[in-house]
């Protein structure tokens, strides 16, 4: 991302006058408004499908650690998840050397089909505000993050963003366990404690190796994922530090993302998940509908 020149523009405008103040938090909320739109877009096509419940036989075709991590998550008798959306919070930097800074977020999943929205909001340098969305729907991956909502920092699409967004979806789906069953999602085993899953959708094929501990908890996976839209592959990986029971359903809630490139590591997102709900297929700026 050019941060560096987004924060010299638009720290410049905000030092001209206040009123810019309130163009900058229009230009935000249109952001948002706009972001709200695509959520409400993607989950009409999920609220087609209806759930089943998840049976037991259902667990017997899979590696045994993902069996065990199912089974510990609570899935089994419960309607595979549909709708979901989540809230959390972390901090990013953008390169090695640059300072962390704040972030908060929510994000929107279907299963039907892999499909996702991440909305993420964030307050560089302390004065710097930060509005940003990534996504997959319908087979296209799409990053789009700005400064003040005035200024494009990183503005992304392409056939190998969408190779690293679908991967995302099936990264993220430790915070909605069930979806390893959909058909779309392939597993294999691997050793006694690592399975490898395979996710395909519009012709778009991601790879992940999820480990998990003797107990069944998912602790992380390791993936080659593109390094922007016009990098080359690079080892991805994901680290579970902390997990807890959400709404009956035990998940990660905190842990870190971190690329490992030939000039060293670069964990650059550390996340907090603070509520996961299923049956939810509505933004959060949206008052929860009536039930019929």
């Amino acid at each position: 991302m050019r941060t560096d020149l987004a924060a010299a523009i638009v720290l410049a405008i905000l030092g001209i006058g206040g009123g810019l103040s309130t163009l900058v938090n229009r230009a935000t909320t249109k952001l948002h408004r706009d972001t709200d739109e695509e959520v409400r877009t993607m989950f009409r096509a999920d609220a087609e499908t209806p759930p089943r419940v998840v049976e037991p036989a259902d667990l017997e075709p899979l590696p045994p650690p993902v069996q065990r991590w199912l089974q510990r998550s609570g899935v089994v008798g419960r309607p595979v998840a549909r709708g979901i959306r989540l809230r959390q919070v972390g901090a990013m930097h953008t390169s090695p050397t640059a300072a962390w800074f704040p972030v908060r977020a929510e994000q929107y999943f279907t299963t039907s089909e892999p499909q996702f929205v991440w909305w993420m909001e964030g307050r560089m340098k302390r004065v710097l505000p930060l509005a940003g969305r990534d996504a997959y729907v319908d087979g296209v991956g799409s990053t789009h993050v700005t400064a003040a909502g005035l200024v494009d920092v990183a503005n992304a699409r392409g056939r190998k963003v969408d190779q690293g967004a679908l991967l995302r979806w099936l990264a993220e789906t430790v915070w909605f366990p069930s979806a390893a069953l959909e058909p779309y999602v392939v597993w294999e085993h691997e050793t006694a404690l690592t399975a490898r899953a395979t996710i395909t959708s519009h012709g778009v094929t991601a790879a992940a190796v999820f480990a998990f501990d003797e107990d069944g908890r998912p602790i992380g996976f390791d993936a080659e994922r593109y390094y922007g839209a016009d990098g080359p592959l690079e080892h991805w990986a994901g680290r579970n530090t902390e997990w807890g029971v959400v709404r009956g359903v035990e998940i990660p809630t905190r842990g870190e993302v971190t690329w490992h490139l030939e000039t060293g590591n670069f964990t650059f997102y550390r996340w907090r998940i603070t509520d996961v709900e299923e049956g939810a297929p509505f933004p959060y700026t949206d008052a929860r509908p009536e039930p019929d």
